[in-house]
């Protein structure tokens, strides 16, 4: 039977249908190099200092990113010379490419969707959204980085994932769009589960390092409400390279007013900087764009909820750091907030390119 579906109507991935394996071994692939990641990121500040070793992934995640980006708009500079009954995702060799600037997985977007390359109101448009959500990225990364000198690269890892539950708060107070009811819901086993989590064995006191991390999740909700509105503009990769340029060059500025930076220590902290440089933020961040285009954000978080399971176990095996049972009950309180936050957000590629739509926590950092 022949479709019904208009033909100016971009295709999307049904709902209803079966999703490739391959995305769902993506999503597991992710949860294993984040959760990993935080170990990573503890290992090399044996080494260097916070800031640095932020420079320096930053540094190498844009290195890494920069040439994809610049594939992805040679092959839309190409498809714009094409004539339009050419200019479709399914005719073009490199189509798909397209989906990936914008995160959407339907064809090219339409002309006006883009602004005239080489314009210099285009280039100062973008160096200035790369700037906003650089600076936040920083400050999210700054405190992340720094409590893992106070803390436990579980508590890190489940603390962070808090920002799930927070980019709906976020999003009701900067856009005054209301949180829908299960949002209030997760909320309220998150307070609980941070409370349990953060207490220690010996009794209770208050950690900077958890709450560094609280801040750092707090930026992540930030940062996540931010892209949602300016990635449609730049494209999720382009955007991901400006903001990462900022934050390296703010974290090379700070490091050299505050820490020492030796050619050795790098060189010492080079396994742990290719970690979190090329596979945490470079290629799980890429890889997620693509996963996320072919599995619902709300399937997705039962996979990625695994993050903070594995830098528990790889904190307790390399690290040799241990939870009590009762931040072992507060992590799972976490874990169920951050699944029930995602609850009905079965948008197939991130909302945070569709129009006057309400922005859903991105699993990405």
């Amino acid at each position: 039977m022949a479709s019904t579906r208009p033909s100016n109507e971009p295709h999307r991935p049904s709902l209803s249908g079966q999703h490739p394996v391959w995305a769902y071994v993506g999503l597991l692939t992710i949860a294993l190099i984040w959760g990993a990641g935080f170990i990573a990121q503890t290992l090399g500040m044996e080494h260097v200092g916070p800031l640095t070793f932020n420079a320096a992934r930053f540094t190498l995640a844009v290195a890494i990113l920069a040439p994809l980006a610049w594939l992805i708009s040679w092959q839309e500079e190409k498809a714009a010379q094409l004539p339009p009954s050419m200019n479709d995702a399914g005719t073009l060799p490199c189509g798909g490419m397209s989906g990936w600037r914008s995160g959407d997985s339907s064809a090219s977007a339409p002309p006006h969707h883009h602004l005239p390359s080489g314009s210099t109101s285009t280039t100062a448009h973008f160096w200035r959204d790369s700037s906003i959500c650089g600076l936040v990225l920083f400050f999210a990364f700054t405190a992340q980085q720094w409590g893992l000198l106070y803390t436990t690269a579980a508590n890190a890892a489940f603390i962070t994932g808090w920002y799930v539950v927070l980019t709906p708060i976020v999003v009701w107070l900067w856009r005054r769009i209301p949180p829908q009811r299960h949002t209030w819901l997760a909320m309220a086993l998150s307070l609980p589960g941070m409370a349990l989590l953060a207490w220690p064995p010996e009794g209770w006191a208050v950690n900077p390092g958890d709450v560094l991390e609280l801040i750092g999740a707090v930026g992540w909700a930030m940062h996540v409400v931010l892209v949602e509105r300016l990635g449609r503009q730049h494209g999720a990769i382009r955007l991901a390279v400006g903001q990462f340029a900022v934050a390296a060059a703010l974290s090379w500025l700070a490091a050299a007013l505050s820490e020492p930076i030796t050619g050795f220590a790098l060189l010492a902290a080079a396994p742990a900087l290719l970690w979190s440089g090329g596979l945490s933020t470079a290629l799980a961040f890429t890889l997620q764009i693509a996963v996320l285009q072919r599995v619902p954000s709300s399937r997705a978080v039962f996979i990625l909820a695994l993050e903070g399971i594995v830098a528990a176990v790889l904190g307790w095996w390399v690290l040799e750091q241990t939870m009590s049972a009762t931040q072992i009950a507060g992590a799972a309180l976490l874990t169920v907030a951050a699944v029930i936050a995602q609850r009905g957000n079965d948008t197939v590629a991130p909302s945070s390119f569709v129009p006057n739509d309400e922005p859903k926590a991105q699993l990405s950092r």
